[in-house]
């Protein structure tokens, strides 16, 4: 399944092999432990191949590095080239303008390893790839990955995809593929085989980016009958650079390709949505290539190409679907942190949205509201997901309603988790420059804080027209109507000089600590999610043997068909007490896990702020508890009486009345496990008292 959070930090990843030490880059060392540069072991040629791997929780990442021409090329220029050097296929190794001999890497051993892939494949790209194949190879045999997710922007995508499906027909782990910009790299036979490989490979693909397009198909070169001027244009930018042209390159006849895109298209649209493929998006996208590629040294495109591009879009960008999913199988979508920002009209709410993203993501005015309803805003944070929502302004006389939004919001995303487990952090934003905080504020906040909400008061534009003084004020007074455990940061985020702003850290600080609430709050959501499977599994096992049975089986063989199904289900009830104490350990040891290596990553906070985790989970958790779980749910249910009842009462009837009678009481049995999922939440409760 594809995940946003996901793409957002593999595209830091790829921004990382640009750099010129990759495995020193920021991003990289936030994001990844175990990190390795593999290069190339032929140290006689300075190949342009790269790629950075390290372990993004148990799942090793692989990102390759995209074209990077010259030291003494503008950005512009690498990008156009970049964009040539994937329109057309055998000169790529000919326009290796990084060495001294253009075709030294071309070898008879490597020619014959192309033909491994037994369709057409862009030999450039291939030949790339056997350059550096063997060594990925030996980093994952060294290393013994669970799971391999491959990366790459760019060139770095073709060679992801080649990657994926040499790794996977060597049978590695390979779990999905991730690829931003990546040009075709093989026909409709590769295409095929590719997908018979059953990589799951999200291809996302910029606005106008036109690399994604080359080399181009039958139907995009019939929009771009002026493929001719485009090359031709391209030699004299290679000749006005003073680079050496080979007469490989000078000669070349344009190639008669129809490479198909691989993978599931995920494409960035100009309204910030991300949308999957259909033909009226296809056509849109050809409509606007030949306009782009006539004016390709002024056009957008070269923005849209960049890997910043990408990884800024993905940040504001959300996935055009009617239902956002909690919890998912991923790891990076169990964890996400969900902030909502409350506050008047002109307080400063989006201005302090844009001072945590360091960037003008967000809308300002100047005394008016400007957000309506709620904005959502994605992305990164110390390397966690984050999603941010920004609220229409509050006033007395939306006062009343200001409940309803949240609710409603939590409608349209498809979820039916309380409001206080989906917003783990409340900013209320107050103007400590007007000094007066309303009643119905107060009501506010004391009812968020009545329904469990974490609440943090920020006090804007607590600049220094404001003294200590009034600001401590301030604060005591909150206290006294609210709460004096209440945490309060006083925050300066829209001021013009940037080095007078201040609270940015000191609110880090605080809503960080909000992030062991956020990654043990799904702990009850995920127990019941398990056991509900387990009693699916053994209802539809019941199904498939009493359909099994001849009717005339069915109707004489009563005593035999009740000891079966009476049998298997004292086996289940017996399997599903380990199976709750393991999966709560199991959780409770990944959360531990998850957040030491949270801990280990953040600048901050300090060591004061979070639990040590010293302690034995079954310590913590003793099996006495779990079985006090299973016996209310079963002391309730009574489930096997019912169905020992159903045997004798309605084996005469028709097998569906029978099965449907089963049904229901499962359904019932869910539905008592569902109610346990209060007791299951005490466990969070007992280990949150290690926590601050």
């Amino acid at each position: 399944m594809f995940s946003l959070e996901k793409a957002k930090i593999l595209a830091n990843i790829c921004s990382a092999t640009y750099e010129s030490k990759p495995y020193q880059s920021k991003d990289a060392q936030l994001l990844l432990r175990n990190i390795k540069l593999i290069q190339p072991s032929d140290k006689t040629v300075s190949a342009p191949v790269i790629a950075l791997s390290g372990f993004l929780n148990e799942e090793l990442i692989i990102a390759f590095r995209g074209t990077v021409v010259s030291k003494n090329i503008n950005q512009e220029t690498d990008i156009f080239l970049d964009m040539l050097a994937c329109m057309f296929c055998n000169f790529l190794p000919a326009l290796d303008i990084h060495q001294e001999s253009p075709n030294s890497r071309i070898g008879e051993q490597k020619i014959k390893n192309i033909d491994i892939y037994g369709c057409e494949i862009h030999i450039g790209f291939a030949l790339l790839m056997e350059e550096i194949l063997s060594e990925i190879q030996s980093v994952i045999e060294q290393l013994k990955p669970r799971k391999i997710c491959l990366t790459g922007h760019s060139l770095g995508g073709a060679l992801a995809t080649l990657a994926a499906y040499r790794l996977k027909r060597q049978n590695f782990p390979i779990s999905d593929v991730y690829t931003f910009g990546a040009p075709r790299v093989g026909d409709s036979a590769f295409a095929s085989r590719y997908e018979d490989c059953k990589v799951p490979h999200f291809r996302i693909e910029n606005k106008n980016d036109i690399v994604p397009h080359l080399p181009p198909d039958y139907q995009t070169k019939s929009k771009i009958e002026f493929t001719t001027q485009f090359f031709n244009n391209a030699l004299n930018l290679l000749h006005n650079l003073g680079l050496p042209i080979p007469d490989e390159l000078r000669n070349l006849q344009i190639p008669n390709l129809d490479y198909p895109p691989v993978g599931i298209l995920k494409f960035i649209d100009l309204n910030e949505k991300i949308v999957e493929y259909s033909d009226s998006l296809r056509q849109e996208r050809l409509f606007r290539l030949p306009k782009s590629i006539l004016g390709i040294r002024k056009s957008q495109i070269l923005l849209d190409h960049k890997i910043e591009s990408y990884s800024q879009e993905l940040n504001h960008c959300r996935i055009e679907q009617t239902k956002e999913v909690f919890m998912q199988s991923s790891e990076f979508e169990q964890i996400v942190y969900n902030i909502a920002v409350f506050g008047k009209a002109g307080v400063g709410k989006s201005s302090l949205v844009n001072y945590l993203f360091d960037k003008d993501v967000a809308k300002t005015g100047v005394g008016k509201s400007v957000t309506k309803g709620f904005e959502k805003y994605n992305f990164i944070w110390e390397s966690i997901p984050i999603n941010i929502y920004d609220s229409e302004g509050l006033e007395v006389g939306n006062a009343t309603e200001w409940y309803e939004m949240l609710t409603d919001e939590l409608k349209k995303r498809g979820t039916n988790r309380p409001v206080s487990e989906w917003f783990h952090t409340i900013f209320y934003c107050i103007n400590a420059a007007i000094k007066r905080v309303e009643d119905f504020e107060f009501n506010i906040i004391k009812k968020l804080i009545t329904d469990k909400y974490r609440v943090i008061v920020v006090l804007t534009h607590a600049d220094y027209l404001t003294s200590d003084d009034t600001l401590d004020e301030l604060e005591n007074y909150i206290q006294e109507k609210v709460s004096s455990e209440i945490p309060i940061i006083r925050v300066c985020c829209d001021t013009k000089t940037k080095d007078k702003r201040f609270g940015d850290k000191k609110l880090h600080n605080e809503t960080l600590r909000g992030f062991w609430y956020a990654i043990t709050v799904r702990l009850p959501d995920k127990c019941e999610s398990l056991l509900h499977e387990e009693v699916d599994k053994w209802c539809k096992k019941q199904a498939e043997f009493l359909n099994s049975i001849s009717d005339i089986n069915f109707r004489f063989k009563k005593s035999e068909i009740k000891k079966s199904v009476t049998d298997s289900f004292e086996d289940f009830i017996k399997t599903l007490k380990p199976t709750l104490y393991e999966t709560i350990l199991e959780e409770v040891e990944r959360i531990l896990s998850y957040f030491k290596n949270l801990e280990a990553r953040l600048k901050y906070p300090r060591t004061k702020d979070f639990p040590e985790f010293a302690f034995d989970p079954k310590k913590i958790i003793p099996k006495s508890f779990i079985e006090q779980i299973i016996s209310e749910i079963f002391a309730e249910a009574k489930s096997l009486k019912i169905i020992e009842t159903l045997i004798y009462v309605f084996l005469n009837d028709t097998r569906p009345e029978l099965l449907l009678k089963i049904n229901e009481s499962c359904q019932e049995l869910k539905d008592e496990i569902s109610k346990q999922k209060t007791e299951i939440a005490k466990i969070i409760e007992k280990i949150r008292r290690d926590a601050p």
